[in-house]
């Protein structure tokens, strides 16, 4: 028998929308907030959004990890 995946749960959405206006809250001039597990995941649209952030705003060219050796 397949199995379902797991529902989200209105709670887990309470609780992820409270920390974000709690984040906006206390850093009211942060533009844009990332997710730890999407930035590490290459595979996300977040990971290239928050390297090429983190490239402009540093003013440096970030390699990719396959270019890495």
């Amino acid at each position: 028998m397949k199995q379902s995946p797991l529902p989200v749960l209105k709670p887990d959405l309470q609780i992820a929308f409270y920390h974000y206006a709690h984040a906006k809250r206390e850093s009211p001039t942060t533009t844009r907030f990332f997710n730890i597990d999407h930035i590490q995941d290459p595979n996300n649209e977040e990971y290239q959004l928050f390297r090429d952030l983190l490239s402009s705003l540093l003013s440096i060219q970030i390699q990719q990890k396959d270019n890495l050796r």
